[in-house]
């Protein structure tokens, strides 16, 4: 007999476009750990598909390499998560905490949707060339390092946002002119950091991520196009000791700046008790879009009994690598892909992956 299941993956329902045999839950395979056998020596079969494991807004786990799974099946179809359709060779997999799915795609149509997520439609062709590029780098570079886990890279903004959105033909051949070239250090991918908006510097790698990278570093660039190049937001003070876990704050004061001038450690105080923290961690704890950047002043104001800060600020991301908004104006400008690719990543070169 043949039925359909209605998969759950965490609190929302995973709704699969194809049969499963009745029997498919009984017929696990057998019990392994969170990897899978990856010995291929074959650089062309080993780059030429990725692993992406598909999550939802409400996922909170992710299958730890100790964590004991169970294959339930593999299926070609299509399933529909947070309104983005998944199509191709699907995996299912119980694991202790939930199930997981798995999608099995091309590299290069994954590179040419997340070029299509990450820039607008209309945007100058090297500036697309130039996403392709650092879009694959950062996709081979998690193909190497989880070789032997169940997948890759996930769909969400863990890693490179996924949007299964119909390709334009000026993305598409973007990724084409492009195909399998990568960014290098010393013959290995290099760490393929971007974002938004730099707010006109960008910043050293080690002030956000661990450990220096001797390509990334920080330098000036034009991004006044970006809506976010400038802006500005409000916090109460009550908003703040939420977020922070505290039970009132009487005072905020700035800490200390990275060399950049971006806002590094900030002081809160509670009566007696002063506590510090990062102003990347609170980006994280308020949000992205609520805090866009660590590059802002504060202004301690009142009124009546309401205290709060106006931050003014320019950017939106983490600021390290690449400044997407500053890779549009340098190509308007006439400069190439490779030339800007150097410019942000000084010392690398670009390589095919399958000459690593």
């Amino acid at each position: 007999m043949i039925v359909k299941y209605i998969l759950y993956f965490i609190a929302l329902p995973l709704l699969f476009c194809s049969t499963f045999p009745a029997n498919a839950v009984d017929n696990f395979a057998s019990t392994e750990r969170a990897v899978i056998d990856s010995s291929a020596d074959d650089k062309n079969a080993l780059f030429s598909h990725i692993r992406m494991l598909i999550m939802d807004l409400g996922s909170r786990y992710l299958p730890d390499r100790n964590d004991v799974v169970k294959k339930i099946d593999t299926l070609t179809g299509s399933t529909v998560v947070d309104g983005v359709t998944y199509s191709g060779e699907i995996e299912i997999y119980s694991g202790e905490q939930q199930l997981y799915t798995i999608l099995r795609i091309p590299l290069e149509d994954y590179v040419k949707s997340v070029v299509m997520a990450e820039l607008d439609r209309g945007w100058e062709y090297e500036a697309l060339k130039v996403q392709a590029v650092l879009a694959r780098t950062y996709a081979v570079n998690h193909i190497i390092k989880n070789r032997d886990a169940i997948y890759h890279i996930t769909s969400s903004t863990l890693h490179q946002v996924y949007k299964n959105a119909k390709v334009s033909d000026m993305i598409a051949s973007a990724v084409e002119e492009t195909t399998g070239e990568i960014l290098t250090y010393k013959g290995s991918p290099i760490e393929a950091y971007y974002h938004s908006t730099c707010g006109g510097k960008t910043e050293h790698a080690e002030e956000v991520f661990n450990g220096p990278y001797p390509y990334l570093r920080s330098v000036k660039n034009d991004c006044t196009l970006s809506p976010m190049y400038y802006w500005e937001r409000k916090f109460s003070y009550n908003e703040l000791a939420k977020a922070l876990n505290l039970p009132k704050i009487t005072d905020i004061n700035l800490f200390s700046r990275t060399v950049t001038g971006r806002m590094d450690i900030i002081s809160f105080k509670s009566g007696k008790i002063e506590t510090f923290a990062r102003a990347k961690d609170l980006r994280r704890i308020l949000g992205w879009k609520r805090l866009p950047s660590t590059m802002f002043k504060i202004k301690k104001k009142e009124s009546g009994s309401e205290k709060y800060l106006m931050l003014t600020g320019r950017g939106y991301g983490h600021g390290v690598g690449l400044c997407q908004w500053g890779t549009l104006h340098m190509a308007g400008s006439g400069k190439k892909y490779k030339e800007i690719l150097a410019y942000y990543y000084p010392g690398t070169l670009i390589t095919k992956h399958e000459d690593l």
